[in-house]
């Protein structure tokens, strides 16, 4: 009896063991609006939600008739800041949530869209900065100069894509950085094209394109997600008349309701297929990984 309640007592343990550690590996924190069944009559949000890297353990957050949009997990991995959306576009809360859920904290509210520094606690002064330079000939691209803040070297860095004010420089482990070009191409929220960017040479290195990107600790991954389609969702009962000439996706709309779609995908750094982490019929629009915590002193 006793061999069999020590066995009991063992297998228990290792159970338990077993749920904390899949708790804890749950790294990738993002926003998502997961569409409500075709006839349920209610009404979908975008709230936040924890996954593993291989799409198993998704766990929600948060709760409400909210919309919460960019989770960024704090630097100790055991809290979420997020914003949250209100009746108007130009009043937002700033906010936080445990890892696991739960009651969530107001921080403050915003007049003006959440800065890097109300979402990041650790933010640090970034080494580099991007100049625009607008070109001396009118047939040729604007270029952007890459700044060292250390060292005040300029380099010229020549993308294959128009630039503008609204390209972005994001830091990246192992010392290079990530050029995210404006691709002027959505139609809901901002499509960027990212290249990994080495300072020492100015060799741009194609990634993907999306609305994000959140990078794994190690830098060998990234999630994403890439564009928005608008995807059949229900079947009208009255059909929109369309033309002959109608293209396929005209027909389809006429035929049926469409929502946006923008699946969370994640990819080896090196390359290879994209991965979705998240079904056809849903919408996500910001991701974060979790980083490990800083050692101690």
């Amino acid at each position: 009896m006793v061999r069999q309640w020590l066995g009991s007592m063992i297998f228990s343990l290792i159970g338990l063991s077993a749920g904390i550690a899949a708790q804890a590996d749950r790294d990738i924190v993002y926003a998502a609006r997961y569409y409500a069944p075709p006839g349920s009559h209610r009404t979908s949000h975008f709230h936040l939600y924890r996954i593993n890297p291989d799409g198993t353990g998704r766990t929600q957050l948060t709760f409400g008739t909210g919309d919460e949009e960019r989770p960024h997990w704090s630097a100790d991995g055991l809290r979420v800041r997020f914003v949250e959306d209100t009746e108007s576009p130009w009043l937002q809360t700033l906010c936080e949530v445990n890892a696991n859920g739960g009651r969530r904290r107001v921080l403050k509210k915003l007049t003006d869209r959440a800065s890097p520094e109300d979402l990041h606690e650790d933010l640090q002064t970034p080494r580099y900065r991007l100049e625009n330079s607008e070109a001396s000939r009118a047939d040729a691209p604007d270029q952007h100069i890459l700044i060292d803040l250390q060292t005040g070297r300029r380099q010229t860095l020549t993308v294959p894509e128009h630039t503008d004010l609204n390209d972005l420089l994001m830091p990246m482990l192992g010392g290079a950085l990530v050029y995210a070009a404006n691709n002027h191409n959505s139609t809901v929220g901002t499509d960027y094209l990212f290249y990994r960017l080495t300072p020492e040479t100015g060799m741009l290195h194609y990634l993907t394109e999306g609305q994000f990107l959140a990078w794994s600790p190690d830098g060998l991954r990234f999630c994403t997600a890439p564009g928005q389609d608008a995807i059949p969702y229900q079947k009208r009962r009255d059909p929109f008349a369309v033309s002959k000439d109608a293209s396929p996706e005209e027909r389809v709309a006429g035929e049926y309701r469409l929502v946006w779609s923008a699946p969370l995908y994640i990819r080896a750094t090196v390359g290879g297929p994209m991965r979705a982490l998240t079904p056809r019929l849903s919408y996500v629009m910001g991701a974060d990984w979790r980083k490990p915590p800083p050692a101690a002193p």
